[in-house]
């Protein structure tokens, strides 16, 4: 195939795949036995894939959403292979918080190769998902003693009353200062005018 014929493309499909087996190495040399071809096959299914899918939207088409999708697929086949080996003794009910982390830590490369740099616009959505994912999982490996449900019975209505206070003070605020107020523009608004102030 053409695509291999550069060198860079080669060097990232090379790497690819040492990362992806190195991850199943490290994993089933920790388990007491054999892992079993069925939990190989699931493991290349998901995180195989995910690496096809990165390797050819980095080398190919230059999609941040395949970034995106290949990482997350990455990510779930590791999971799968931590469950399938039972590494950890949890199963999906304990560790199903690690795939919204998944989402937010692929979100963030995702957004840094499209646009080249940090944005808002990517990292904030990114850090929500993680530090929500890390907020669930003490109620999901049952480390807390309040059940979520209890907990979001008591929680929910404090936090709808600090988003209401919240954006009410933003909304007061902005109207004295909204020339001054942040994200009240686009970020490829300010660089377009930037741009045209250098033309």
């Amino acid at each position: 195939m053409k695509i291999f014929n550069s060198l860079q493309n080669f060097l990232l499909a090379f790497g690819l795949s040492c990362i992806l087996f190195g991850i199943y190495f490290l994993v089933s040399f920790s388990v007491k036995g054999t892992t079993g071809l069925s939990v190989f096959l699931r493991f290349m299914c998901l995180s195989g894939f995910g690496m096809v899918i990165l390797f050819f939207s980095i080398a190919c088409f230059k999609n941040y959403l395949l970034i995106f999708v290949g990482t997350n697929l990455v990510f779930f086949g590791i999971l799968a292979l931590i469950i399938d080996t039972n590494v950890s003794g949890l199963k999906l009910n304990e560790l199903w918080p690690f795939l919204v982390v998944s989402s937010g830590l692929s979100l963030l490369p995702a957004g840094l190769y499209r646009t080249k740099r940090i944005k808002s616009v990517y990292l904030f959505p990114g850090i929500a998902l993680l530090f929500s994912g890390l907020f669930l999982l003490p109620f999901s490996l049952h480390i807390v003693g309040l059940s979520f449900k209890k907990f979001a019975s008591i929680a929910f209505p404090i936090i709808i009353i600090l988003l209401g206070l919240i954006l009410v003070i933003v909304f007061f605020y902005q109207q004295t200062h909204q020339k001054n107020f942040p994200y009240m523009n686009d970020d490829s608004e300010m660089e377009n005018r930037g741009s045209e102030g250098d033309k």
